[in-house]
């Protein structure tokens, strides 16, 4: 990931596994390259992948006697190293998806003609903090809102398409299942760029240099 230009990701599922991809993907929303630095992102991508094939290891005996195209660097990781990392990146997984439910509060009182004021970013954070019986709103603010912002548009998709697999298909998904299906990667960065022009026409007071730019290829 350190070779990747940090304000414009491109991912080419040609070439790359999509493991790797889904694990890439969720290592920048986690940590917004504009907030964190890469070796941060990169050590996340690394636990995320490092879990997911002991988890193939142990739970599909096909896939673990067959060939597989693995990068040898993902199995560096001890066990107690990528359980350490992963428990990191659920905690901080949910402030950005925390952060999705502010942003859609905020766009669907700013969409609602009966609204008698205007919607205000502060107002949902204290709705949030008020949800999660959180007392410390000025942190809230900082860890949650502020820090997500590069990632807004990508935590939005990412907490859409959980809903939709949630409420439609009856599923309880876990990051596994956005590791062994790349349409749902995609669905992901195509609902973010339709998000991204949303926010942007809003006002949200966030421009296109403030927004990580995901797009793919394949």
């Amino acid at each position: 990931m350190t070779d990747l230009d940090p304000n414009h990701i491109i991912f080419d599922f040609a070439v790359t596994e999509p493991y790797e991809i889904a694990a890439a993907l969720f290592s920048l929303i986690a940590y917004p390259p504009a907030q964190y630095k890469s070796d941060k992102i990169d050590l996340c991508m690394m636990g995320l992948i490092t879990k997911y094939l002991h988890h193939k290891r142990k739970t599909d005996d096909t896939w673990a006697s067959s060939y597989q195209k693995i990068k040898p660097i993902f199995l560096d990781l001890k066990e107690s190293q990528f359980e350490q990392i992963e428990k990191k990146f659920d905690e901080t997984l949910q402030d950005r998806l925390n952060a999705a439910f502010i942003a859609k509060r905020w766009l669907e009182e700013a969409k609602n003609p009966e609204s008698k004021q205007r919607p205000t970013i502060q107002a949902f954070i204290d709705e949030l903090a008020d949800y999660e019986g959180i007392g410390d709103i000025d942190n809230l603010r900082a860890r949650v809102w502020r820090k997500s912002v590069p990632v807004i548009h990508l935590s939005m998709a990412l907490a859409k398409v959980i809903d939709l697999m949630q409420n439609e298909l009856k599923l309880i998904p876990t990051y596994f299942w956005f590791f062994e299906n790349p349409n749902l990667v995609k669905e992901i960065i195509k609902y973010a760029a339709d998000l991204k022009e949303e926010i942007l026409v809003s006002e949200f007071k966030i421009t296109s240099a403030d927004l990580l730019d995901v797009s793919y290829t394949d």
